[in-house]
């Protein structure tokens, strides 16, 4: 009780890399703002590092964002680790200097202050979140992956029987990482937290134009390698029928320079979160390209699925990702297909895009929904 009385009424978020990449934590910290603090005067502080594009800085009222020099491209082995331990111990001392009642952290990069404050405040309320599944298998193999599995093993050992909350984005992830861990306990304290944009953007009601070409838009990072960019080039690149329209804060000039190489191809640059509502209206078809390379992606229902979904854009999605297939529409529009893009010769294009018949339907997954539960259980953590 007294440790309790020395605690703030506060709540810090972490999130290790810069939050302007990561949509769901800009929507759940709008959501914490508009539903928690009003009520309870309580503080909010998410700490984060800096985003080295040229994305514009997310910030938030009722927020107190604080940003630290992150990893940056080019910096060597030894300026790499002191870089770490500056950001870490900065994470630290803020969490020694407000000491909340309520964390919660994304990632398990996000882990080693929260590991260190746990054991000094034992009665802090342990919140996590995970965007992506790493197997236990991919953290022994990986390049690179000794610090992520130093931190792992102390997620393990001190921090998941503690949480109150473990959630990852879907029930086959969640399901794959209680396994790996062998947590068979607190059962109601493992959540699917899935990735839906705001539900403005589907009340938003813009001028839709219609379009003598069909227009392909794809929103997100690129990777060659990583994603079906080269098939969707192949089938479309330089065909008079279609335009093809890149949104991206990739720098990578092989990537950008293949793309301005197709006449009907636009690389747009970068586009900040709050401004993909500007999108609706001017393009048919959203894709998702992504080659499962690992479960990650296996099972994955990428959060552009719905952003499209909201934008009134039909979705494309690679028929590889399975958790994606329960979120297939096809009796309404907007539809959400799942296209074989190895093999694009065989995807009737005409029955693809044909709504004859059918009724315009919103979306129905909106992030407001989804983390109202969470707002409220913190809510009643840093009350009681």
């Amino acid at each position: 009780m007294k440790e309790q009385t020395r605690m703030s009424k506060s709540l810090f978020i972490i999130h290790f890399l810069p939050i302007e990449l990561y949509p769901p934590v800009l929507n759940f910290t709008q959501v914490i703002s508009d539903d928690l603090s009003p009520k309870s005067n309580l503080e909010v502080f998410l700490l984060t590092t800096k985003p080295e594009n040229n994305l514009d800085p997310y910030s938030c009222s009722n927020v107190n964002i604080l940003r630290y020099r992150g990893i940056e491209l080019g910096m060597s082995y030894p300026r790499r680790l002191l870089q770490y331990f500056y950001i870490y111990l900065n994470f630290l001392i803020q969490l020694l200097t407000k000491r909340p009642k309520v964390v919660m952290y994304y990632g398990t990069f996000s882990s080693l202050p929260i590991f260190i404050y746990s054991i000094l405040y034992k009665s802090v309320k342990v919140y996590i979140h995970y965007h992506e599944l790493f197997t236990l298998e991919q953290l022994k193999t990986g390049r690179g992956r000794m610090l992520h599995r130093i931190l792992n093993k102390l997620e393990n050992k001190q921090l998941y029987s503690k949480a109150r909350w473990i959630s990852e984005t879907n029930m086959y992830r969640l399901k794959i990482f209680l396994s790996q861990y062998n947590i068979n306990y607190n059962p109601d304290n493992h959540k699917v937290l899935p990735n839906y944009p705001p539900k403005e953007w589907i009340e938003r009601s813009l001028f839709k134009p219609k379009h003598d070409l069909i227009k392909l838009v794809h929103i997100g990072s690129l990777s060659m390698e990583g994603m079906y960019i080269a098939e969707v080039l192949s089938a479309f690149g330089n065909n008079k029928k279609y335009e093809i329209y890149f949104y991206s804060h990739s720098t990578n000039e092989i990537i950008i320079q293949k793309l301005k190489s197709y006449k009907n191809v636009h690389f747009m640059g970068s586009i900040n979160y709050d401004e993909l509502i500007q999108l609706k209206g001017l393009y048919d078809v959203g894709l998702v390209l992504y080659k499962t390379k690992s479960l990650n992606f296996t099972y994955n229902a990428p959060n552009k699925i719905f952003e499209y979904l909201a934008l009134d854009l039909d979705v494309w999605c690679s028929d590889k990702l399975v958790t994606a297939k329960d979120y297939v529409i096809s009796n309404t529009y907007p539809k959400m297909l799942m296209v074989d893009f190895e093999n694009l010769a065989t995807l009737n294009i005409s029955d693809a895009l044909n709504k004859e018949g059918l009724e315009y339907k919103n979306s129905p997954y909106f992030c407001e929904t989804v983390y109202k539960p969470l707002s409220l259980q913190i809510y009643e953590d840093i009350n009681t």
